[in-house]
């Protein structure tokens, strides 16, 4: 690699900002659970989409946001499709080289990414990566391929693993020092230099070790023929982030008759207030209920109990609908509790 600087930055935001990321807590007891089937694989055997390369440019973590869409889009119809990394890199919020996870994966959400074969973004340095004249034609192409939403998942072998094998394609940046970064990457020193964003892909077994297949986005001639095994250890003390793209088909509820739908009942007391740390509240699980029926929450989502990112929203936009307070009050509040207000006006419509 001629290029050094592999093209991860730092997420920038506040606290208050990265506690809204939807968590793996939260939508979890929503899917159905699968047991991860570790097995070992020999490398012709593992699972393998085409490589990217990002040549002299610092497009890592677009160009594995671009592959997770095709990763995603493969599971759901077939096809695994080429999607440009320049059309998510070019819209990217910060100046200079690289891109932050969050950033990314919002793009992927929000615009999706357009054919490779529309705006190409392979072997390219990073002012030819800069260079973009979008079409209307070719964002609406990329509007096909669009993620529902993402989700941040825990630094857990077992999740990442489970995530892999129900067919997603699991974003991961690692930090190393480039003698580290070997086809079975193994920690050579306490002061990683590198940050790079790659795509895991499969899951295996090395020498007795749980492990992960990435797919790297440093041509075919790296690694084995562009992939390389993590193992458990070195995902311990290397992984910085990790999040997937969940298509939430029928996203939210959009039901209009709704006489044939019981209505919920419940008596609330207590103040109910977010969290980042998971915990079960019976009065939360109530809530959750309610905010499914208001059209607020998402019905493949299941009631977990846990106030967490999914159930803020909702509580800012039940508050919103139903004027608790001024809107000054309610945005510095941002859904973060369900306060005296909140409890009497869901008592007035669900305690009847």
């Amino acid at each position: 690699m001629e290029n050094l600087n592999l093209g991860v930055v730092e997420d920038p935001r506040v606290d208050a900002a990265k506690e809204k990321d939807y968590r793996h807590c939260e939508i979890a007891s929503g899917e159905k659970k699968i047991k991860v089937k570790w097995v070992e694989k020999n490398p012709e055997d593992f699972r393998q989409f085409p490589i990217r390369n990002q040549d002299g440019s610092s497009s890592c973590v677009a160009q594995a946001i671009a592959k997770v869409l095709g990763i995603n889009n493969y599971f759901e119809s077939g096809d695994f499709v080429e999607l440009s990394a320049k059309d998510i890199y070019t819209r990217r919020s910060n100046e200079g080289e690289g891109m932050w996870g969050v950033d990314a994966l919002m793009i992927a959400v929000t615009h999706g990414a357009t054919l490779e074969s529309l705006i190409p973004s392979q072997n390219m340095d990073e002012e030819s990566m800069n260079k973009i004249e979008r079409k209307i034609y070719e964002e609406q192409i990329g509007l096909i391929f669009k993620g529902k939403n993402f989700v941040m998942l825990p630094f857990d072998i077992d999740l990442i693993g489970e995530q892999i094998q129900k067919g997603r394609g699991v974003l991961m940046f690692f930090r190393f020092n480039l003698d580290e970064w070997t086809d079975c990457p193994e920690i050579k020193s306490d002061d990683p230099k590198l940050h790079h964003a790659v795509v895991g892909v499969d899951t295996t077994m090395h020498n007795g070790e749980k492990a992960i297949v990435i797919d790297d986005s440093w041509g075919e001639f790296f690694g084995l023929k562009g992939q390389r095994v993590i193992t458990e250890s070195f995902l311990k003390e290397r992984l910085s982030f990790c999040g997937y793209i969940r298509d939430m088909q029928n996203d939210w509820m959009r039901v209009e008759d709704k006489e044939e739908e019981r209505k919920p009942k419940y008596k609330f007391i207590k103040t109910l207030k977010f969290s980042t740390k998971f915990n079960v509240d019976e009065d939360v699980k109530a809530l959750q209920r309610i905010l499914i029926y208001e059209n607020l929450f998402p019905v493949d989502v299941d009631v977990t109990g846990y106030y967490g990112s999914i159930t803020r929203r909702a509580v800012l936009q039940f508050q919103f609908k139903y004027k608790i307070d001024r809107d000054q009050e309610l945005y510095e509040l941002d859904g973060r509790a369900v306060g005296p207000k909140t409890i009497k006006k869901l008592n007035e419509l669900y305690n009847e």
